[in-house]
């Protein structure tokens, strides 16, 4: 999503999704394991994603991710607005990289137009690009994608970790019982309640 010319993102893109954005693309039939896991998760994902508006040809105004300051960075009340498919370019005054002003300010409620007034519009020209909105520097990693699942589900930044490492490390036990302690704080145990949560069939006779 954030290197679509890398060969990774060519190919998916070459086999699920030709003429359309990730954000669009359906499962399709036959799909690889890989991409089955990928749309599984997409849902939950891709909320963590927003527009970076660049050019603002490639962003539709009233569906799009793109609003820093909304919920979901989304528009929530777009019922004014006529050209319900049309891209966030199409709020600029004719010919310029500024906002019409008056045409937001009647095709919007207050709340939208205000939010929309409030995006900087770079002067470059420069792509439209997704960036991940809950980092500083707008790059995804696994363990900002993490934190933010956490919070949506927990609702606390603060994940509960094990600290004292090199105590633990430096006691005179079993290599095994120290491996034991650290995979427990790490909550990777293969327990019932741990394997279940990936979505696998427990039979009634696995007692952990």
């Amino acid at each position: 999503m954030q290197n679509p010319n890398s060969l990774v993102a060519r190919v998916y893109k070459e086999r699920y999704f030709p003429d359309v954005h990730v954000l669009k693309a359906t499962q399709g039939q036959g799909s690889s394991f890989i991409w089955a896991g990928i749309w599984a998760a997409k849902e939950e994902f891709t909320q963590g994603f927003r527009w970076l508006l660049g050019s603002s040809d490639d962003i539709v105004a009233t569906t799009d991710p793109w609003l820093k300051n909304k919920v979901k960075f989304r528009l929530e009340h777009n019922q004014l607005y006529t050209g319900k498919q049309e891209k966030v370019s199409s709020l600029f005054l004719p010919g310029k990289k500024e906002w019409n002003t008056i045409l937001i300010k009647n095709n919007f409620l207050q709340e939208d137009a205000e939010a929309i007034l409030a995006s900087r519009i770079p002067q470059r020209t420069v792509a439209d690009r997704m960036v991940w909105a809950h980092s500083s520097n707008g790059i995804y990693t696994a363990k900002a994608a993490y934190h933010f699942w956490y919070e949506a589900n927990f609702g606390s930044t603060i994940i509960p970790q094990c600290t004292g490492w090199k105590k633990i490390w430096h006691l005179n036990l079993p290599h095994k019982i120290k491996v034991f302690v650290w995979r427990f704080c790490q909550n990777v145990i293969p327990v019932r309640r741990r394997l279940s949560s990936k979505g696998l069939r427990i039979p009634i006779t696995f007692v952990l």
